[in-house]
């Protein structure tokens, strides 16, 4: 019985070894057939055989495994070649460059090309034409699906984004995950991107998915502030301004405000506005506050517009304006903002201009004479013809001043034009 069975394993090991022999001498004939399929430039069909014929268990020990694994570095290294030249082409085409018109849909041609041979920046570029809507139907889904490819193969710009898709509420199918969020920002952070490091301090400050740490946050922050990310250098400054995680600085706080500011971010310019406004960090400037409420107002931020509409109120840094007043305050209003919505019930927005002429006891008009809103310091001046002009609230008195007559005052009851004739004081 033990002869029998000898007998029986020597004759399979020949045949095993007869089999795989046989094998190992077709893997010639497929290299050959590999190798026309790189000649005619179809890559990924060549790297889908060199990677069937590497996992095939029965060929795993043939001499000729080395040149499979040779070769097909060498055709990822060409096809990594080869995507970064189509994802330039659709560059020149997004971008409107290097003799290229302005083209997304050729663009999109290009980055698809680039993307189905693993170029993560293609990807990345598609997950922006889909969820704006550049040369394709827009769709938020499929942008976050690019978004979610180029993460996977290590792009750090994807991985910030897809940081952003999970702190939405809902966005791009997926639903808010604070802890997806933390994940994606580290890993965009610790490869050096700034957005990465903004949206991980972010993370640490507000504690979403993990315990709130203001030390992590300022040195998250502190780090994308120094590549120059203007949001980055805003919240560094709300954390010297809170001090939050350093000692409380008017002065670093002020600094990191106005570089964020200098580059044109919005929430920089309106917190350098608030610093310039009540003299945190700086001699108190009110003309300077303005410009900088004025920047970050142009730019559609909220606060700023109301601050600005205050200032024009108040007449701080300006002349006082009620009617440019109220256009800031509804636009802030118009934004959900509580304090602009509270200021535009109040009644000195019942406006009216009013309109008239100051004459003397002759009925010639008189020029220069002063018009004030009674106890301020607000009114307009009458010209050579003795006109006037001036927006006031229903109900306003007006006081008309000139030397050497005697003062008049009238009510505004409504927008009919007033006409005053002064006399000349009696001594």
């Amino acid at each position: 019985m033990k002869i029998i069975k000898c007998i029986f394993l020597l004759f399979w090991a020949v045949q095993v070894n007869v089999f795989s022999q046989s094998a190992c001498d077709a893997i010639d004939a497929a290299l050959l057939r590999i190798d026309k399929l790189v000649v005619d430039g179809k890559l990924e069909q060549a790297l889908t055989a060199l990677k069937k014929i590497k996992n095939d268990p029965d060929v795993r020990n043939c001499e000729q495994m080395k040149v499979v694994e040779y070769k097909i570095k060498d055709i990822e290294s060409k096809m990594l070649q080869t995507a970064d030249k189509m994802f330039e082409q659709g560059e020149d085409y997004f971008l409107g460059r290097n003799g290229k018109s302005k083209d997304y849909a050729k663009a999109v041609e290009w980055y698809n090309k680039a993307a189905e041979q693993g170029n993560a920046d293609a990807m990345i570029r598609l997950a922006e034409c889909y969820e704006e809507g550049y040369g394709v139907a827009k769709s938020e889904r499929k942008g976050v699906e690019y978004e979610k490819k180029a993460a996977a193969l290590g792009n750090a710009k994807a991985q910030f984004w897809l940081g952003n898709t999970y702190t939405n509420e809902s966005y791009g199918g997926e639903t808010r995950n604070y802890a997806e969020a933390l994940k994606w920002y580290r890993k965009s952070a610790e490869q050096g991107y700034a957005g990465g490091q903004y949206g991980l301090g972010n993370m640490y400050r507000n504690g979403y998915g993990v315990s709130k740490d203001y030390t992590e946050a300022v040195k998250w922050y502190l780090k994308a502030a120094e590549q120059g990310y203007a949001s980055g250098q805003n919240q560094l400054g709300n954390m010297y301004l809170d001090g939050y995680g350093v000692s409380k600085d008017y002065a670093e706080a002020l600094k990191w405000y106005r570089k964020a500011a200098e580059q044109g971010n919005a929430s920089g310019q309106s917190n350098l506005g608030y610093m310039c406004y009540y003299g945190y960090g700086v001699s108190q400037d009110y003309a300077e506050a303005l410009k900088w409420y004025r920047k970050a107002a142009e730019q559609g931020n909220a606060i700023s517009q109301f601050n600005l509409g205050f200032m024009y109120e108040n007449g701080y840094g300006v002349t006082k304006n009620l009617t440019e007043a109220k256009k800031w305050y509804e636009k802030a209003a118009a934004q959900g903002y509580e304090n602009a919505k509270k200021k535009l019930k109040e009644n000195i927005w019942n406006l009216v201009n009013v309109t008239g002429v100051v004459y003397d006891e002759d009925r010639e008009p008189l020029i220069g004479t002063t018009i004030f809103i009674k106890n301020t310091k607000d009114g307009v001046i009458s010209d050579i013809y003795g006109k006037f002009s001036i927006s006031v609230a229903l109900g306003t008195e007006l006081e008309f001043s000139y030397v050497g007559y005697n003062k008049v005052t009238v009510k505004v009851v409504d927008d009919k034009p007033i006409n005053v004739y002064m006399k000349p004081t009696r001594r």
